[in-house]
């Protein structure tokens, strides 16, 4: 990975008929602040989470929750933005999820109140024409 190291990474197999994709593949990776941090650091956690292009990156902020809270709202506010996902927990979310517990829910970007449609492909395959057509019965296949 070029950039930045990453604390810990979890990884899946690359899918084996996926051409030009080789090793693994990063699915969600950590980022774990010990000890207080500036909001320097937690825009590099966040640099190095969005260049990985993992799944879900998670930024672990350790302490007592009230030394946190400050910084729990700054990285929050940098992480609700397009891009991949990236959650931000505390310690008090890693004991909930170590003793099997649901950490307590944090208010999260607004979103949408409508479920998305699905909806079935009525194309007919032989109608099917131009330069993706290649791609696009690889994609069905």
């Amino acid at each position: 990975m070029t950039g930045g190291r990453l604390d810990v990474v979890w990884l899946s197999p690359t899918l084996a008929g996926l051409p030009g994709a080789a090793g693994a593949v990063p699915v969600v990776a950590f980022e774990v602040e010990s000890s207080w941090r500036t909001r320097k650091h937690i825009k590099g956690d966040y640099l190095n989470l969005y260049d990985l292009g993992a799944a879900i990156g998670v930024i672990v902020l350790l302490g007592e929750e009230q030394d946190v809270d400050g910084t729990r709202r700054f990285a929050q506010t940098m992480v609700d933005r397009p891009g991949p996902t990236v959650l931000v927990w505390s310690q008090e979310d890693v004991e909930a999820l170590v003793a099997g517990r649901v950490p307590r829910q944090r208010p999260a970007a607004p979103a949408t109140t409508r479920e998305p449609e699905l909806v079935q492909a009525s194309v007919d395959e032989q109608r099917h024409t131009g330069k993706f057509r290649g791609l696009w019965a690889w994609l069905r296949a």
